[in-house]
């Protein structure tokens, strides 16, 4: 067995998620003490671990990984497994996928030369945190631990195609696309000399405090400027 079919059968399944989960229980806290033992599963001593921690949490120290919700566990088990599936296969630590087209081209398609292959064609690529409902959540956590959903490697025609078009390289017919690049937010302002005016007490000729207009203007905004309205 490859070791990423290995890191795949980690993800958990839906019985086993059910199981290790049994213990959670839906309430609105109240109180300190409900609001940790929202966290915490059934049979737990709440108040032995509340004393054995002083002001509750010692600074890097947690209770443990137990979520409110399946679904936000069965996100975190497989963006874990897909950025040790990254480090594995790429055979450098710490890589992480990364969920927005533009991120994905720079930082796994180019840099790693790895494809994911299998994203679901009725789901918009994005990243799971974002994506709603358990289902959808589900298929894409089944998918994954399943191998239908995989890293494959990129061949040289399609890295020059993704240098050329970076659409190209899209895991998924929906996504987002790439937004342009609208400049810098501080363009034309006036900015802070630590050298020659430590103090900032220079006074311009000019106001200079940046752009006026909004970075995107609508074409009704364009009509209506060019009617004087």
């Amino acid at each position: 067995m490859s070791r990423q079919a290995e890191l795949r059968d980690s993800v958990p399944d839906e019985a086993d998620i059910e199981r290790r989960y049994a213990g959670i229980r839906p309430l609105i806290p109240s109180s300190t003490g409900e609001a940790l033992a929202y966290s915490l599963p059934t049979g737990l001593d709440l108040d032995s671990s509340v004393r054995s921690m002083p002001g509750f949490h010692a600074v890097g120290d947690t209770i443990g990984a137990h979520y409110a919700r399946l679904e936000i566990a069965l996100r975190g088990e497989t963006r874990g497994s897909m950025n040790e599936t990254l480090s594995c296969l790429s055979g450098i630590p710490g890589r992480k996928m990364r969920w927005t087209l533009k991120m994905y081209r720079l930082y796994v398609f180019l840099a790693l030369r790895l494809k994911l292959v299998g994203w679901p064609t009725d789901i918009p690529f994005m990243n799971l945190s974002q994506i709603t409902g358990f289902d959808r959540i589900s298929r894409i956590a089944t998918l994954w631990a399943s191998g239908q959903m995989h890293f494959e490697p990129v061949t040289d025609e399609e890295h020059r195609a993704a240098l050329n078009n970076p659409l190209t390289c899209a895991p998924a017919p929906l996504h987002f696309g790439i937004a342009p690049y609208l400049g810098r937010s501080d363009i034309k302002k006036r900015k802070y000399r630590p050298k020659k005016d430590p103090l900032d007490l220079r006074q311009g000729r000019y106001v200079r405090n940046g752009p006026k207009s909004a970075r995107w203007v609508s074409q009704m905004a364009e009509r209506r400027a060019d009617m004087g309205m």
